[in-house]
């Protein structure tokens, strides 16, 4: 077969004469020959892709929005504790309302998954609390002053660091 250079496209030559039958380049033929190279081109591009994202993890940008998904997160998990509460209250609202009526131990499990309710949502309260004071660390270890308040601003989070959060002994 005879095989000449054409001309050249960026820095490859473009070969003529080289080619499967549907002029394509990469026939079956071509790619029996060189599976083992698209093997290891297609491994090189998952460990690139797996660099960069760890790279990207790593930067202060990364953490910063690893954080702020976080923060969303437990903002999302603390209306869902919220909205549980208020539906216990209502529900030994009406119980109550019908207390003649109903049975003294349903009464009671309903007053304790109050209970439980109230107690959920402070411990989310508190997990919000965390969230934020990690997310207001990374502002202030990571990126300039001139940035900080906006980026509190930005992402709702107060200059002070809250209280303690949430503690099992009660305080």
């Amino acid at each position: 077969m005879k095989v000449n250079v054409t001309h050249f496209a960026g820095f490859l030559p473009v070969v003529s004469g080289a080619r499967g039958p549907d002029n394509s380049g990469m026939s079956e033929a071509w790619i029996r020959g060189h599976w083992a190279l698209l093997g290891a081109g297609a491994a090189i591009l998952v460990v690139l892709v797996v660099l960069l994202v760890t790279a990207y993890q790593g930067s202060r940008r990364g953490r910063l929005a690893g954080l702020v998904r976080q923060q969303k997160k437990e903002r999302r998990a603390l209306a869902a504790a919220v909205t549980a509460e208020k539906r216990a209250k209502g529900r030994v609202e009406r119980l109550e309302k019908k207390a003649q009526r109903v049975a003294p131990r349903t009464l009671d499990e309903a007053r304790g998954a109050l209970s439980d309710a109230r107690r959920l949502v402070e411990v989310r309260a508190g997990a919000l609390q965390v969230a934020e004071n990690h997310l207001r660390k990374i502002i202030l270890e990571e990126f300039p002053p001139g940035r900080h308040d906006g980026l509190r601003r930005r992402y709702g989070v107060s200059e002070q660091p809250g209280n303690r959060p949430f503690t099992f002994d009660g305080s």
